[in-house]
């Protein structure tokens, strides 16, 4: 029997996304995922307890739990442990010879990764989506916000427009600072950058609209992989970021559906492999940006939880936005 070991957050709703994840993942490994929702030290002591003298040398090999816990289970000593979320030094469990761990916020590098894998035995993907669930560096991630449109519509500047305290754009920056380790702005040419202090992208095609920012913004960046957001969205949940980030291995884009047939195109993972498409779509003045799906390895992402997502095209759209009074809490 292989055991996973999830030090939970204070969000019952995060947990239970995390712990499903998880579970959907190892269930193509195992055929038998037993998991625990409860956050009783009692309870998850006592249910390893039974299901240790319950189990069978044929069920070991083809079983793994997933247990919760901020403390240690006596008699647990887990193949991997997950910290998902930022927890201080609730684990007690340190020594890393017996326990392979995932971190938030922790780079871990292929070598690690492979160790990982091995211990619990499944494939090198499974465990590279386990971390980037789980908020793992497995590597760098390029954050690219659009703002290079005209904003006829609204009237003004998107990216500058007031929410709250601090701007729209500012707000995004701060958001994808979180899973992104760079971030850059992507303008028109004559228009200054409505966000301080971050690195200027001017697109080299003028007045092609967003196709032609992301294909700018994808040139001059290191990193394979990007997270591309328009600034007239003024929220993104960090659980789709992770989400959409772990299928960036396997797909050249992948992007979110909220409805039925449609996708958001304009809050997407976008990799390198992307750019000769592109800049085919370009030349040939094919400038939506959907037009690029059937070109490449696309990932359609279906996200129920909906009720966050907006985007503000027009001064009603924004105000009623504003209005709304809706507090975001921002965690990482």
């Amino acid at each position: 029997m292989k055991n996973i070991l999830i030090v939970p957050f204070n969000s019952h709703a995060w947990n239970q996304f995390i712990t499903d994840e998880i579970e959907s993942l190892l269930s193509l490994s195992f055929q038998n995922v037993n998991k625990v929702n409860v956050y009783q030290s009692d309870s998850v002591e006592d249910d390893f307890k039974n299901k240790k003298s319950q189990s069978t040398d044929a069920l070991a090999v083809q079983s793994v739990s997933i247990y919760l816990g901020d403390h240690e289970i006596d008699g647990l000593v887990p193949d991997l442990i997950l910290q998902p979320f930022e927890t201080g030094d609730a684990m007690l469990y340190r020594d890393t010879a017996h326990c392979a761990r995932m971190v938030y916020g922790s780079v871990m590098s292929d070598n690690e990764l492979h160790l990982c894998a091995d211990k619990l035995g499944v494939s090198l993907s499974v465990i590279k989506k386990m971390a980037w669930l789980s908020g793992v560096k497995v590597e760098t991630v390029q954050g690219i916000l659009l703002a290079g449109g005209k904003s006829s519509r609204m009237g003004t500047d998107k990216a500058s427009l007031t929410l709250g305290e601090t701007t729209l754009g500012a707000s995004l920056a701060e958001m994808l600072e979180q899973s992104c380790d760079n971030l850059l702005v992507s303008i028109a040419k004559g228009k200054q950058s409505p966000i301080e202090n971050i690195r200027v992208v001017v697109d080299k095609y003028d007045g092609l609209g967003p196709l032609a920012g992301i294909c700018s913004s994808l040139t001059e960046t290191d990193s394979r992989v990007s997270f591309v957001v328009a600034c007239d969205i003024p929220y993104i949940h960090p659980m789709l970021i992770r989400k959409m980030l772990s299928f960036c291995n396997e797909y050249d884009i992948v992007v979110p559906s909220f409805k039925a047939g449609t996708v958001e195109p304009l809050m997407a993972v976008y990799t390198k492999k992307c750019l000769g498409a592109i800049e085919t779509l370009l030349d040939m003045k094919m400038l939506r940006v959907k037009d690029l799906f059937n070109m490449c390895k696309t990932k359609t992402v279906a996200w129920s939880d909906s009720a966050w997502y907006a985007n503000l095209n027009t001064r009603e759209e924004y105000n009623a936005y504003c209005n709304a009074n809706v507090i975001k809490t921002h965690i990482k």
